[in-house]
């Protein structure tokens, strides 16, 4: 393959990689707007004091980070 080629090749890889995130951020900017609305249409029906004990959401917690990131 010339050098030409190759770079168009690459360009579209990175082309097809970039509408992907595009769309991945679009659909979880969706779902997190939904999520929202749901929670203020129901925010009368939740408590006004946290229901988990000190530290349970700490210790909920995996003791290190992936290694590999995760999509939205």
């Amino acid at each position: 393959m010339s050098k030409t080629t190759d770079s168009k090749q690459v360009s579209a890889t990175a082309a097809d990689s970039w509408s992907s995130y595009v769309e991945d951020f679009r659909r979880a900017g969706h779902e997190t707007v939904d999520w929202i609305a749901q929670y203020l249409s129901t925010l009368g029906d939740n408590p006004v004091l946290a229901t988990t004990k000190p530290g349970q959401l700490f210790y909920a917690l995996p003791a290190s980070a992936p290694d590999k990131g995760e999509s939205f």
